[in-house]
C-alpha cells in the first residue's frame, strides 16, 4: 500500500472528522486509484482512527442541537454521508426532541389553517414525523 496515500487519509481522518465513504470520495476525487485508497481507509478504520458510531453520535448532538433536525432527516444524512443504518439509529436512540418548544421559538403564531399546515411542513422537511408535528403544533397554538 502506498504510504502517501496512508498518510493523507490518516491526516482527512483527523483533520475532521469523516466516514470512510466521505474519505474516499475525496481522495478519489484528487486523483488517487480508488483501491488503494480503499485499503487504506480500511487499515485506519481497524486502527480505530475511522469511527462511524463516533461520528454518528456527533453527527446527532449537533444536528439536533445546531440545526434543530429531527431523526429522520438526521438518520437519511448518516447514511448518505456512508454511516451504517444501524449505527445511525443506535445513535439516534435517546435522543429526545421539545418540539412544542421548537415549534414556539420558530412561529410566534399560527392564525388559520394554512398557516398550520406551513408550520407542519415546515417541520416534516426538517425531519419530524406528521404526527409529531401536528401534536405539537395543536398544543401551543390551542
Amino acid at each position: 500500500m502506498n504510504d502517501k496515500i496512508r498518510e493523507e487519509v490518516l491526516n482527512i481522518a483527523l483533520l475532521s472528522r469523516r466516514t470512510e465513504k466521505q474519505i474516499i470520495e475525496k481522495l478519489v476525487k484528487k486523483g488517487y486509484d480508488e483501491e488503494k485508497v480503499r485499503e487504506a481507509t480500511e487499515y485506519y478504520r481497524d486502527l480505530g482512527y475511522i469511527d462511524h458510531a463516533d461520528y454518528a453520535r456527533r453527527f446527532v448532538s449537533d444536528s439536533v442541537k445546531l440545526k434543530g433536525y429531527g431523526p429522520e432527516r438526521i438518520k437519511r444524512e448518516l447514511i448518505m454521508r456512508g454511516v451504517e443504518a444501524e449505527i445511525a439509529e443506535n445513535a439516534l436512540d435517546g435522543i429526545e426532541y421539545d418540539l412544542p418548544a421548537l415549534v414556539r421559538k420558530k412561529f410566534k403564531s399560527c392564525s388559520d389553517e394554512k398557516e398550520r399546515q406551513k408550520i407542519i411542513n415546515y417541520f416534516i422537511r426538517r425531519g419530524f414525523s406528521y404526527y409529531e408535528t401536528a401534536d405539537a403544533v395543536k398544543e401551543v397554538f390551542e
